[in-house]
């Protein structure tokens, strides 16, 4: 054909194929053979055109599908021009660096950085040098994963290669290390690990950003000479291992690690001691240990941000409180037990920037009432003490706690306190210095101590005037959980729904004489109730039956009886009629109905039981479309939307989520709220 042999003879006058030099190439064509290229291209529209009797549109002929079979291959050389004269050939080097960035950067994408890198290098060989030559795209070295007990050599060696290979190409930019290595690695592959961490070492100077996960020896010997050679280390993830018998035994009851004792630059660290026992039977497994105490060396007085994790002897958090530093601002403490030997109760710590704190227990933490006496936090913003302490009312925590905010004279925006009675005057106190607590987070309480949290615009003195989030927790459970016996705590749901009011659609009704003094509830979250009977007063029984769990597996799949239930479900909702119900219709988001039609609609081929019979996923799709307008009607005038999870056989994972929306939101904006988890 005319336009095909026009194709063939303007590659064989510009000397390459076509066909070959879209696939091998992609530099920018010279103008000469850009101009013949376009007036080759004018000539093949107007072929296009005069078999199919109409233009060529882009959109509409992006494949053969709308094309007769005879326009077929002028529909096909046509794209091969318009890729000839594509403008992406024709960025320059600088514009292909930041764009290759961006995707170097990308966390949303499934595959790792590495492999990005390699398809980019890739396409051509234009693309490649524009991406080797780009230092910013390999400071970020691949993951080095020994974690397995006998780690093939070509492994180690593969991962050896590919470190060198980035170190190479990232020039002399600071770069960032994620290291993992296993005991049972260490001890089975040392001389080919030592042969990685080598490298690592010698290009110390460099390190940025760096998280390690290693035995402790590694720590203590091989990694000492980066000592006093860190200068541009900022961040550093330290987890460590130490083990109650073996490669250990020779360091004595006192551990120092001093690596990374000068690091001029370090502002932010998160440590991670695991306490690791090893029995013949099972090979290694965590335990908290007593047999080694264990210093880390650390320019502390310069962090301004920690988080400490400790499961055996340490001073970790002994050696930052030491050292004061002066510009901490965010500091996170995760320890087994909590004991004097962490602070010295006779002296203050003054942290003048410290902005957010957060200390959790998960064992004794008797003494931690007496080490928050010695702080002093002027600057002290959030807030949070979790773990296990007495629930009582003669519990000191709540008293220390509101005489730590007195004298520090700082006032909370976020509160999270597990273990208190919010009843005892001194919780009111807590509010009472904190008015633009935003954030609040407590434990179960009862009618009383829900009525201390209602907000009375006319009193003087207004409870938590700018709360915008309440979350309530429960972990009290009677009789033996998964027994017959076994029910969560109780709430009042009564007053529950009263206070809320008080909070949301009471300040809207004064909404000019309040406005500007008070913030409304905008979420309330409950967790670990049963969250099936809190709220029977207002919730019929109304497709309670429609399962709102797993509906994969084994048997489901053959059980026809269960095929023909959910098809008479389906029908039952297919054949209401929803305007007559104007007004109830949020009963059916409570209950998550929007949102497990959209989950039944979008779920993959052969994941419903009984969906290649009666066609679950495209019935559920057109019902949620039907009915999406009058949901959203009602939505709108009751500016509240419950959301609902259930964790089937533990009512600790179940939870319930109110929001409030002050203002009215886009009916797109409102459909993906209602309609998510």
């Amino acid at each position: 054909m005319a336009f095909w042999n026009r194709l063939k003879n303007f590659g064989q006058n510009q000397g390459f194929s076509v066909a070959d030099y879209l696939s091998k190439a992609n530099d920018p064509l010279p103008e000469t053979q850009r101009t013949e290229i376009g007036a080759n291209l004018q000539l093949l529209y107007a072929d296009f055109e005069r078999i199919v009797g109409r233009p060529f549109d882009p959109r509409r002929d992006r494949d053969n599908s709308n094309a007769p079979r005879r326009a077929q291959k002028c529909r096909n050389a046509i794209w091969i021009h318009l890729s000839l004269l594509s403008h992406i050939r024709t960025l320059p080097q600088e514009i292909l660096q930041k764009v290759f960035f961006f995707v170097a950067l990308d966390t949303t994408l499934t595959v790792t950085r590495e492999r990005q890198l390699r398809t980019l290098c890739s396409v051509s060989r234009r693309w490649r040098v524009a991406a080797t030559n780009h230092c910013a795209l390999w400071t970020s070295l691949p993951l080095v994963c020994l974690s397995i007990k006998d780690p093939s050599p070509r492994k180690v060696q593969n991962n050896a290669k590919v470190l060198e290979l980035h170190l190479s190409r990232s020039g002399v930019l600071p770069v960032e290390i994620n290291c993992v290595i296993s005991i049972d690695a260490w001890e089975t592959r040392k001389t080919s690990i030592q042969k990685i961490l080598q490298l690592l070492i010698d290009n110390c100077r460099r390190w940025g950003t760096v998280s390690l996960t290693l035995p402790l020896d590694i720590l203590t010997q091989t990694l000492l000479p980066v000592q006093d050679n860190l200068p541009l280390l900022s961040q550093l993830t330290l987890s460590f291992y130490t083990s109650s018998s073996g490669i250990e035994s020779n360091t004595g009851d006192h551990v120092h690690v001093n690596c990374f004792s000068n690091a001029p630059s370090l502002r932010s660290v998160s440590l991670q001691s695991i306490s690791l026992h090893r029995t013949p039977q099972v090979g290694y497994y965590i335990v908290p240990s007593d047999s080694k105490v264990v210093t880390v060396n650390l320019p502390w007085s310069q962090l301004e941000q920690f988080s400490g994790y400790s499961s055996g002897r340490d001073t970790i958090y002994q050696d930052l409180l030491a050292a004061e530093p002066s510009g901490l601002r965010s500091m996170k403490y995760v320890v087994k037990c909590f004991t004097r030997a962490s602070f010295s109760p006779t002296r203050s710590v003054v942290l003048p920037k410290l902005e957010s704190l957060s200390i959790e227990i998960s064992g004794n933490g008797s003494d931690l009432p007496s080490h928050l006496e010695t702080l002093i936090v002027p600057s002290l913003s959030v807030l949070a003490v979790l773990g296990s302490l007495d629930s009582c009312p003669q519990n000191p925590l709540t008293g220390v706690i509101s005489r730590m905010i007195r004298s520090s004279g700082c006032s909370l925006r976020e509160l999270n306190l597990q273990n208190i009675d919010i009843r005892i005057n001194a919780f009111a106190e807590i509010l009472s210095l904190s008015p633009n607590i935003v954030k609040l987070d407590i434990p179960h309480t009862n009618t009383e101590g829900l009525q201390r949290l209602f907000l009375d615009p006319n009193s003087p003195n207004p409870v938590l005037p700018n709360l915008k989030t309440l979350v309530l927790w429960t972990t009290r459970h009677y009789g033996a959980l998964g027994s017959d016996a076994a029910r969560p705590a109780v709430i009042d749901a009564y007053t529950l729904m009263k206070m809320v009011r008080s909070r949301t659609v009471d300040l809207s009704a004064d909404s000019e004489q309040n406005v500007g003094l008070f913030s409304p509830l905008e979420e309330l979250t409950v967790h670990g109730y049963d969250i099936r009977n809190l709220f029977s007063t207002f919730l019929e029984g109304f497709l309670s039956h429609w399962p709102t769990g797993s509906l994969g597996g084994g048997k489901p799949y053959r059980d026809v009886k269960l095929h023909l239930e959910l098809n008479k479900q389906m029908q039952e909702m297919e054949n209401l009629n929803l305007e007559k119900y104007l007004g109830f219709t949020p009963i059916l988001i409570w209950r998550n109905v929007p949102h497990l039609l959209g989950q039944l609609s979008e779920s993959t081929d052969g994941i419903i039981p009984g969906d290649y019979m009666f066609h679950f996923r495209a019935r559920a799709a057109s019902l949620r479309n039907r009915w999406k307008s009058l949901l959203l009607h009602d939505a709108r005038k009751t500016r509240f939307a419950w959301q609902f999870h259930f964790f089937h056989g533990a009512f600790e994972g179940d939870y319930l989520r109110l929001r409030y929306f002050p203002t009215p939101l886009d009916d797109e904006s409102m459909w993906n709220l209602l309609t998510q988890y």
